[in-house]
C-alpha cells in the first residue's frame, strides 16, 4: 500500500512538472536535452553485454535491457512478463530476496545515500535449463524526497570468472599436495631400491627353496611398493613437457578400443555421443590417453558391483573450452566423498585393491593442462566425470 502510495504522489509530480510554464526557447532546448540524454542511456543500456534492468517495489520488471536474450536466451520483453522464481534457482532466490528485504529496512532509516549498492554472486536459470552464475549489483531508485521507488540492477555473467577461480584453487591445492607427495615418494624410493637389489641378490644365491620362496614375496610386494611411488610422482610432478596439438577424438577412441573385449566379458556397453568435427587440444596425448583409461577403469569397476550396464562419452564445446562427459549407471558416488575423490591415497575400496592414486593423477595431468576436472551424481544412480579442457 505504501508502495502505491507512493507511486501516486510520483505520477501527480509529473503531472504538476508538465503542467508548468517555461519560456518557449528554453524549453525546446530542455526538451532536446532530455531527448539525447535518454537515447544516449539508452545506446549504452542496449550495446553492453552485461543485463541492466529495472523493478517496481512489488518486485515486477519494467525494464530489461536486450543483452538478456544473450544471456539467458528469453527476449526482454518475454523476461518482462518473469517472475523472480522463474529465472533463479531455489537458493538464490531466497538469497536475494532476504538481501532486498534488509536493504529496503536500511533504506527507510537511510534517505538520500544515492551510491549505497549491494553485490550479490547467484544462480540464474537459463531459458532451456542451465544454470548460469551470476553476480548482480542492485541499488534503488529514489525520488526526489528520497522514497525508495523502483529498483536498478546490473546481471553479469561470471562463468569465466568462475573457471579462473577454480582453477587457481585447483592449482593451488595440486601445488601444496605435489610438494608434499614428492617428498614422500623421494624418501621411499631409496629404501626400497636396496629392498629390490639385495633381495634380488639373495634369490640368486644358493639358499633353500622355502628361502627363496619368502624373498620373492619380499621382493614382489617392494616392487608394487615402488610403482605406488611412481605413481606419487607422476601425480606430484604433474606438467608434461611434451606437449603438442592433439585430436581429442582420435584419443578417445584408441582407448575404447582397449577396453572393448574386457567391457563385452563384463556385459558393459559403451555409447558415444561424440562432436561430429574434429576437437582439438594442446597436450600430451599419452597423459590424456592416462586419463580416460582410469576414468573407464572406475567406471568399469562400478558397474562390476551391479553385474553390467552402460558407459556413455560425450564431448561438447562451451566458448573457448571443450567438455569431456564420461558417464556411468552404476553406483553413486556418496555425497561426503565427491570432494574428496580427487585427493591423493583416498580410496573405498578394500585394503590391497587400490591406493587412490589413480584419479589423484587425473587431477595432476588435467590441471597441468589448463583444464578442471569435476565429480556429480546421476539422478538415475551412477556418476559422471566432467574434464574441461581449453581448445588449442
Amino acid at each position: 500500500m505504501a508502495g502505491k502510495t507512493k507511486r501516486n504522489e510520483l505520477t501527480e509530480l509529473h503531472k504538476r512538472i508538465a503542467k508548468m510554464e517555461l519560456p518557449k526557447t528554453p524549453r525546446k532546448r530542455a526538451k532536446g536535452a532530455f531527448q539525447s540524454s535518454e537515447e544516449h542511456y539508452r545506446l549504452l543500456a542496449e550495446n553492453v553485454t552485461d543485463v541492466i534492468w529495472t523493478m517496481d517495489m512489488d518486485l515486477r520488471f519494467t525494464y530489461v535491457s536486450p543483452s538478456v536474450a544473450h544471456m539467458l536466451g528469453y527476449t526482454a520483453e518475454e523476461t518482462m512478463s518473469l517472475t523472480l522464481a522463474d529465472i533463479f534457482t531455489h537458493s538464490s532466490l531466497q538469497i536475494f530476496t532476504k538481501a532486498l528485504t534488509e536493504e529496503f529496512a536500511i533504506e527507510n532509516t537511510v534517505k538520500n545515500d544515492h551510491l549505497r549498492s549491494r553485490t550479490l554472486e547467484l544462480e540464474q536459470l537459463r531459458r532451456e535449463g542451465s544454470v548460469l552464475p551470476v553476480e548482480i549489483k542492485v541499488t534503488f531508485l529514489q525520488d526526489p524526497d528520497g522514497n525508495a521507488i523502483g529498483i536498478l540492477g546490473v546481471t553479469r555473467d561470471v562463468t569465466e570468472r568462475k573457471k579462473m577461480e577454480e582453477q587457481l584453487r585447483q592449482s593451488q591445492l595440486l601445488a601444496s599436495l605435489g610438494k608434499m607427495t614428492a617428498g614422500i615418494a623421494h624418501e621411499v624410493n631409496n629404501p626400497l631400491g636396496s629392498i629390490l637389489l639385495y633381495s634380488e641378490l639373495l634369490m640368486k644365491s644358493n639358499l633353500p627353496h622355502q628361502t627363496k620362496k619368502d624373498l620373492r614375496v619380499i621382493h614382489d610386494e617392494a616392487k608394487r611398493a615402488a610403482k605406488v611411488m611412481t605413481d606419487l610422482l607422476t601425480y606430484s610432478l604433474g606438467v608434461s613437457n611434451k606437449t603438442e596439438r592433439s585430436e581429442l577424438h582420435r584419443i578417445i577412441n584408441k582407448v575404447l578400443d582397449m577396453r572393448l573385449y574386457a567391457e563385452k566379458v563384463q556385459n558393459i556397453s559403451v555409447s558415444k555421443n561424440l562432436l561430429d568435427s574434429p576437437v582439438y587440444v594442446q597436450g600430451d596425448p599419452s597423459q590424456l590417453a592416462q586419463v580416460f583409461m582410469n576414468i573407464i577403469l572406475n567406471a568399469e569397476e562400478s558397474l562390476s558391483e551391479v553385474n553390467g550396464g552402460n558407459i556413455i562419452i560425450a564431448t561438447e564445446v562451451d566458448g573457448e573450452w571443450v567438455k569431456i562427459l564420461i558417464a556411468d549407471d552404476g553406483t553413486s558416488i556418496p555425497e561426503e566423498n565427491l570432494s574428496q575423490i580427487f585427493y591423493p591415497f583416498f580410496t573405498t575400496k578394500k585394503i590391497g585393491e587400490g591406493t587412490g592414486l589413480g584419479l589423484s593423477i587425473c587431477y595432476g595431468i588435467i590441471t597441468s593442462h589448463g583444464g578442471l576436472i569435476r565429480s556429480e551424481n546421476n539422478d538415475m544412480g551412477g556418476a559422471t566425470l566432467i574434464i574441461e579442457l581449453p581448445l588449442a
